[in-house]
């Protein structure tokens, strides 16, 4: 990779790191104005088994009975992990033991990536988890790439996916508890394909930056899912007004005449408090492409930002009526 290219890698890192920190300050202040979260646990620790394959009900009733434990794990410590592996399986004979042969991993038939040796399982974990310690290191960063090296290193012959996705739920408790409750497991499960794409990338290139990125994403995602989870402080609309307002936005963001430009525009001008998550799920383009949008519409000088990061709103400077045949980017 030459100088460029990692710059680019590290910026767009940091781009995304800034956008997900900002996330989880929205989801914050909103906790503090609402009532407790409704836990849908069982739901996305059922989305992590699938990704494994485990479907034992013995497994399932485990693993929601372990998930209380998550808050107490020291995630610096490779005896923890061992016994949180032997406590999920239990009392199958390789629970709480290193696979002591090499080991490819397949998705849908298809290699993905060959696993580290196995004699060199307990030294990397102890290099990976000692990190996690540095307090110079953000926690969403300490997730993201013990999430990736855990993938990597694949420590057991079974279940280091639900492992690994448990260990950054307590990294991420540990810098906020709420954090516990979001459904990364759910969106790593529907994002599968793209998620192992980048995993098989970043190790053959032997840079990981690609996929910190994407976890990154999908930790935004779905803190962002459970922000819109929760009642909004401010009801004064109608719900006989959302749905006309609904059916005409629908109808908006269907037509084939208007640009994705003038689409953002308009659903910003109706909806200034949406994220860009939010915007880039109902428009059907990613989040990357929709931050771009919204870089460029403010370089122009047709769309602001008022207000804080966290809790504050987008204004279009000129109604969307005015701004026809926008230009594509």
């Amino acid at each position: 990779m030459s100088l460029s290219q990692a710059m680019l890698a590290v910026a767009e890192v940091a781009g995304r790191l800034a956008y997900t920190s900002e996330a989880v300050g929205v989801l914050k202040v909103k906790l503090e104005q609402t009532t407790p979260i409704n836990s849908l646990r069982e739901d996305f620790l059922r989305a992590s088994l699938a990704i494994d394959s485990l479907d034992e009900p013995q497994v399932i009733s485990t693993l929601v009975s372990l998930f209380d434990r998550v808050a107490s794990l020291s995630t610096n410590d490779e005896r923890a992990l061992r016994q949180l592996h032997a406590q999920l399986l239990q009392p199958a004979t390789d629970a709480g033991h290193y696979r002591s042969t090499g080991m490819g991993v397949y998705r849908q038939n298809r290699l993905v990536h060959m696993t580290a040796p196995a004699n060199q399982i307990s030294k990397m974990l102890r290099q990976r988890l000692h990190a996690n310690s540095d307090v110079r290191h953000h926690p969403l960063l300490n997730a993201a790439n013990t999430l990736f090296d855990l993938e990597f290193i694949q420590p057991f012959a079974r279940a280091n996916g639900v492992i690994a996705r448990l260990w950054i739920k307590a990294i991420l408790h540990q810098w906020h508890p709420f954090l516990l409750e979001i459904p990364f497991e759910q969106c790593v499960k529907n994002n599968q394909a793209q998620y192992y794409e980048c995993l098989k990338q970043a190790i053959a290139d032997n840079d990981n930056s690609r996929f910190i990125d994407f976890v990154l994403q999908l930790i935004g995602q779905a803190v962002e899912q459970l922000t819109e989870q929760l009642p909004n402080k401010e009801q004064g609309v109608s719900s006989e007004k959302n749905r006309s307002n609904t059916s005409e936005l629908e109808g908006f963001i269907g037509s084939e005449k208007i640009s994705t430009r003038e689409k953002l525009l308009h659903l910003l001008e109706q909806q200034p408090d949406w994220s860009a998550a939010r915007a880039a799920e109902v428009l059907g383009i990613s989040s990357r492409a929709v931050e771009k949008h919204l870089s460029r519409l403010k370089r122009d000088g047709l769309l602001e930002r008022q207000g804080s990061a966290r809790s504050g709103r987008w204004i279009v400077t000129r109604p969307t009526s005015r701004q026809l045949s926008l230009p594509e980017y």
